[in-house]
């Protein structure tokens, strides 16, 4: 196996996580590396957790079994995190896969990607918390209505051997991408743009400004993620075309405006 394939710890909340969507997590992860630390935790002496059976096998999931301490308290959580602690130190996988429900992994999700870890969460936008969507490297959705694998763009920013200029806004529903080599981009490429700043639109406040949260959680919803664009923040992504969109600290919080509309 080549030692250069990136590291994957894939942790399982499986309290809160829907089985029936694992197979969307390891297409995903699949994609980047190799999975070599594969574990769902749950109680599993519970009923509603008897779906995960046949995806353990499927998959080679190692079922951990963490015990309800305290009535009405989930001790999964923790457990998941003292696993991810360990790993960190001793497998050091350059990637984490955390698929989550109702519990906030916040706090682990931001140690472990300030040592240097890439976290991709899972789970459904109006469960997992917004904090825990906008602090992975990527949060991919999990809701019903994603049925299919989801879809990974690229938006080339003249990294790549077709450099494209600054995207510029057209009327008021449409955005034009303004390229070197037009013939060099799929439709996929452009799309990207005008979900941007749909994005805002959809979201900002009667001062024109939406919150990046906001905006993260509408992306996440359509399937748009901040690996395929070489960020971490969606903030870092509008901050690259200075021309297009404003981005400024307000109250405590990051907001964005689209300067043709101020």
């Amino acid at each position: 196996m080549d030692s250069r394939t990136p590291r994957i710890a894939l942790l399982i909340d499986a309290d809160n996580a829907p089985a029936s969507k694992i197979d969307l997590v390891f297409s995903r992860l699949g994609f980047l590396g190799t999975i070599r630390v594969r574990r769902a935790y749950g109680n599993w002496k519970k009923d509603h957790l008897q779906g995960w059976a046949k995806i353990l096998h499927k998959h080679a999931i190692v079922p951990i079994q963490q015990f309800d301490y305290v009535t009405g308290k989930n001790a999964t959580d923790i457990a998941l995190a003292i696993d991810a602690m360990d790993l960190l130190q001793t497998m050091r996988p350059e990637i984490f896969g955390i698929v989550a429900g109702d519990s906030d992994y916040t706090p682990l999700v931001v140690r472990l990607i300030a040592s240097g870890a890439q976290v991709f969460g899972f789970g459904q936008v109006k469960t997992a918390a917004i904090a825990f969507q906008e602090a992975c490297t990527e949060f991919v959705s999990l809701d019903n209505d994603a049925g299919k694998t989801p879809t990974y763009g690229h938006f080339n920013t003249g990294h790549n051997k077709h450099s494209a200029a600054v995207p510029s806004l057209g009327p008021a529903n449409t955005v034009a991408l303004t390229v070197v080599d037009s013939s060099s981009l799929t439709e996929a490429e452009t799309v990207p743009t005008k979900v941007f700043v749909a994005a805002i639109r959809q979201n900002r406040q009667s001062t024109g400004w939406a919150d990046v949260k906001s905006i993260g959680a509408y992306l996440s919803q359509r399937k748009i993620v901040k690996a395929a664009y070489n960020v971490n923040r969606w903030a870092s992504y509008y901050k690259k075309f200075p021309v297009m969109f404003e981005v400024q600290e307000l109250d405590g919080k990051t907001m964005v405006r689209l300067r043709s509309e101020t």
